[in-house]
């Protein structure tokens, strides 16, 4: 403060009119009784203006002209292009359509366990399959089944799975 002597300053910079206070109080009077001379703003709207505003609004703004863009693709070269991919794959389809046959010895193993597995037989479904004369005890009886055999077989079992079902 010192510096630019800010401390010290006499004249602030700002004055007012010679007369400026006498003046105020007569226009500050003089300005509320024209305030109250006054009964409404001047500004009123008709009636009903605000029920029927919205569609002299919407009637007063220009109708949306459809203007024609060129589109950043070309909608017809798309649908060509896919149909010609159609006809190829169709094409390719019929020159290596080679057709087998199919039978139980192509069938693998593991394709048919998990069929029968997926579907829900009874016992009695699978009991119609089969006619009498085709089992007997005597085929079973008959197949040797090592030890080692069974005994992997018990433990690739899922216990939990019989216990759930």
């Amino acid at each position: 403060m010192t510096k630019n002597n800010l401390h010290s300053i006499k004249n602030s910079g700002f004055k007012v009119p010679d007369g400026y206070f006498d003046q105020v109080e007569t226009a500050i009077c003089n300005d509320i009784s024209l305030r109250e001379k006054i009964e409404a703003s001047g500004f009123t709207t008709p009636k009903g203006y605000f029920e029927h505003f919205e569609d002299h609004l919407l009637g007063q703004l220009p109708k949306e002209e459809n203007d024609k863009a060129i589109p950043l693709y070309n909608r017809t070269k798309v649908i060509f292009a896919i149909a010609i991919a159609a006809c190829l794959v169709l094409m390719l389809s019929i020159l290596f359509n080679t057709t087998q046959e199919l039978t139980f010895d192509t069938l693998e193993t593991a394709a048919i366990e998990n069929y029968l597995e997926e579907e829900d037989y009874t016992d009695d479904d699978l009991a119609t399959l089969f006619m009498e004369n085709e089992l007997s005890t005597f085929d079973f009886i008959e197949v040797k089944i090592s030890e080692d055999t069974a005994n992997e077989f018990i433990d690739s079992i899922d216990i939990e799975d019989y216990i759930l079902n």
